[in-house]
Formats: structure tokens, sequence, C-alpha cells
């Protein structure tokens, strides 16, 4: 099973703690690393090698559909899952144009988190992308 180092990129304290709780304990999880904005996280990412970025959208300065195409300018292998309270087919569809492997709505799909960060270990990436919306 590969192994993977995370990156979580929220402007919410709160949520990045809920999200560390939720994905620590998986088994493919190496490491965790968080940041609040777009410049903390292209520092962690380069300082830290990870292989899976969560982003939210809704960030101030910079957006996460800026720091998406800034990840994969850097590092296309970086897998991405983007996410956002707003349910909105434009985001859904810009982040997956972009090469966002994933959209999450945090409302509605969050508890799916732990499935998806286990498809990027045992290629079931293409199955689960079937399934969401």
């Amino acid at each position: 099973m590969k192994q993977h180092r995370l990156l979580l990129v929220d402007d919410s304290q709160v949520f990045l703690q809920r999200l560390h709780v939720m994905l620590a304990e998986l088994e493919p999880v190496e490491e965790i690393h968080t940041a609040n904005n777009y410049e903390q996280a292209l520092s962690v990412l380069d300082n830290t090698g990870c292989t899976i970025a969560l982003l939210d959208i809704d960030m101030p300065g910079r957006n996460g559909l800026q720091l998406l195409r800034a990840i994969k300018k850097r590092d296309e292998d970086v897998s991405v899952i983007m996410l956002s309270n707003q349910d909105n087919d434009i985001y859904r569809k810009e982040s997956i144009k972009r090469g966002a492997a994933f959209f999450v709505d945090k409302t509605a799909e969050i508890e799916r988190l732990p499935e998806l960060i286990n498809s990027f270990s045992f290629d079931m990436i293409d199955d689960l992308q079937k399934t969401l919306p």
C-alpha cells in the first residue's frame, strides 16, 4: 500500500482540526501538514513533498482554484481534492478541468474523504470518480 503525505489547506482552524482528526488514523496516511492560505500552502508543499492536497476553494487572497493551478504547475503528480461549502457545478467542473481528482461538498460529502484518500493507495480513483456528481 502506498503511503501519503497530506496537505490540508483551509482558512478555518476548526475545520483543519476536524479534517486532521478524520484522516490521521487512516492506514495510508504517513504525515499531515496544514496551511491557512495560498502562500503557506506552496511553502509547505515545497518543504514536505506532500502527495495529496485537500484545498478549500474560498480563502482570503488567492483562492483554492488558483492554488490548484500553481500546485499542478509545480508537480503534476500531486493529487488534489477540492473542498467547498458551495456545491456549485461551475466550481466542480472548473476544479476537475484544472486537474483535481475530486470535488467534495463540505456540507454533504465530507464523510467520503477517508474513502477518497484510501482510493489513492488502492488504485480505485476511477471507480470512485464515477460515483460522485
